[in-house]
Protein backbone atom coordinates (compact mmCIF):
# COMPACT_ATOMS: atom_id res chain seq x y z
CA UNK A 1 0.00 0.00 0.00
CA UNK A 2 3.19 2.50 1.01
CA UNK A 3 4.38 1.68 -2.27
CA UNK A 4 1.44 2.54 -4.52
CA UNK A 5 0.82 5.89 -2.12
CA UNK A 6 4.18 6.67 -2.67
CA UNK A 7 4.23 5.93 -6.54
CA UNK A 8 1.05 8.61 -6.83
CA UNK A 9 3.08 10.67 -5.04
CA UNK A 10 5.88 10.74 -7.73
CA UNK A 11 3.40 10.78 -10.54
CA UNK A 12 1.50 13.97 -8.93
CA UNK A 13 4.93 16.11 -8.39
CA UNK A 14 6.55 14.81 -11.94
CA UNK A 15 4.08 16.10 -13.77
CA UNK A 16 3.39 19.62 -11.55
CA UNK A 17 6.82 20.04 -12.29
CA UNK A 18 6.27 20.67 -15.97
CA UNK A 19 2.83 22.72 -15.54
CA UNK A 20 4.18 26.14 -14.68
CA UNK A 21 6.61 26.51 -17.58
CA UNK A 22 3.71 25.04 -19.88
CA UNK A 23 1.14 27.77 -18.53
CA UNK A 24 4.11 30.67 -18.34
CA UNK A 25 4.37 29.58 -22.56
CA UNK A 26 1.12 30.15 -23.24
CA UNK A 27 0.23 33.05 -21.10
CA UNK A 28 3.86 34.94 -22.58
CA UNK A 29 3.35 33.34 -26.26
CA UNK A 30 7.30 32.27 -25.74
CA UNK A 31 9.19 29.68 -25.09
CA UNK A 32 12.37 31.18 -26.10
CA UNK A 33 14.36 30.38 -22.49
CA UNK A 34 12.84 26.55 -23.24
CA UNK A 35 15.99 24.34 -24.58
CA UNK A 36 14.40 21.86 -27.37
CA UNK A 37 16.71 19.58 -26.80
CA UNK A 38 16.46 19.50 -22.96
CA UNK A 39 12.25 18.91 -23.65
CA UNK A 40 13.07 16.19 -26.63
CA UNK A 41 15.40 14.12 -24.56
CA UNK A 42 12.96 14.60 -21.54
CA UNK A 43 9.85 13.45 -24.05
CA UNK A 44 11.92 10.37 -25.33
CA UNK A 45 13.00 9.25 -21.37
CA UNK A 46 8.96 9.40 -20.24
CA UNK A 47 8.12 7.52 -23.31
CA UNK A 48 10.47 4.83 -22.86
CA UNK A 49 9.75 4.63 -18.95
CA UNK A 50 6.29 4.63 -20.22
CA UNK A 51 6.91 1.74 -22.07
CA UNK A 52 8.55 0.21 -19.78
CA UNK A 53 5.89 0.46 -16.89
CA UNK A 54 3.21 -1.45 -19.45
CA UNK A 55 5.93 -4.03 -19.96
CA UNK A 56 6.43 -4.70 -16.04
CA UNK A 57 2.81 -4.19 -15.56
CA UNK A 58 3.12 -1.14 -13.40
CA UNK A 59 0.21 1.48 -14.27
CA UNK A 60 1.37 3.83 -12.15
CA UNK A 61 4.62 4.26 -13.42
CA UNK A 62 2.87 4.45 -16.88
CA UNK A 63 0.85 6.52 -16.45
CA UNK A 64 2.38 9.23 -14.60
CA UNK A 65 5.47 9.08 -17.18
CA UNK A 66 2.64 9.21 -20.19
CA UNK A 67 1.69 12.55 -18.55
CA UNK A 68 4.86 13.61 -18.55
CA UNK A 69 5.62 13.25 -21.95
CA UNK A 70 2.52 14.94 -22.97
CA UNK A 71 3.66 17.54 -20.92
CA UNK A 72 7.41 17.29 -22.84
CA UNK A 73 5.20 17.29 -26.10
CA UNK A 74 3.08 20.74 -25.29
CA UNK A 75 6.13 22.23 -24.15
CA UNK A 76 8.31 21.02 -28.02
CA UNK A 77 4.75 22.17 -29.54
CA UNK A 78 5.21 25.93 -27.19
CA UNK A 79 9.16 26.28 -29.13
CA UNK A 80 8.00 25.26 -32.65
CA UNK A 81 4.89 27.69 -32.19
CA UNK A 82 6.53 30.49 -30.47
CA UNK A 83 10.01 30.18 -31.12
Amino acid sequence: MITTIIGFLAMITGVLRLLPQIMLGYKRKSARDVSLWWEIIGFINSSLWCIYGFLVVDYILASGTFMLAIGYALLISQKKMYG
